[in-house]
């Protein structure tokens, strides 16, 4: 890991995200203050066994990302669907603020709005059926 790497975390149910600023810290947006704050790399792992990069095909350079992630320090507009630490690191490297995990979470949410009205399409195709019957 070097500085300006997007990095990230497994915890229970979701993976949290950060910036390496290269000197063992990390600017990461933290969920339970809702703040974007520089904290030390072993409390950014949260005692996780281990630490990964996260690879992106395009990305501004390793000083430029640092220094996107340094501006927006303080900053407390903690969102879970719209300003989270994955969309935070993402912003940081791209300059676009994306989830993957939320991505995920909408597309199952789809599929279970799209099961419960086939679902109910198909009772309602069984009742006017029975009462033809």
């Amino acid at each position: 890991m070097a500085k300006g790497d997007h990095i990230k975390v497994a915890r229970r149910g979701y993976t949290h995200h950060g910036i390496d600023m290269g000197d063992g810290t990390v600017v990461e947006y933290d969920k339970i203050s809702g703040t974007i704050q520089r904290v030390a790399m072993a409390e950014f792992a949260g005692g996780a066994p281990e630490v990964r990069v996260v690879e992106h095909a395009e990305g501004f350079a390793p000083e430029k990302i640092a220094e996107r992630a340094m501006m927006r320090m303080g900053e407390s507009a903690y969102h879970l669907f719209s300003s989270n630490c994955e969309q935070f690191a993402n912003w940081c490297v791209t300059g676009r603020a994306s989830s993957t995990q939320i991505r995920r979470v909408k597309a199952a949410a789809a599929l279970v709005v799209a099961a419960a009205g086939t679902a109910a399409v198909s009772r309602s195709v069984l009742r006017k059926k029975a009462q033809r019957d």
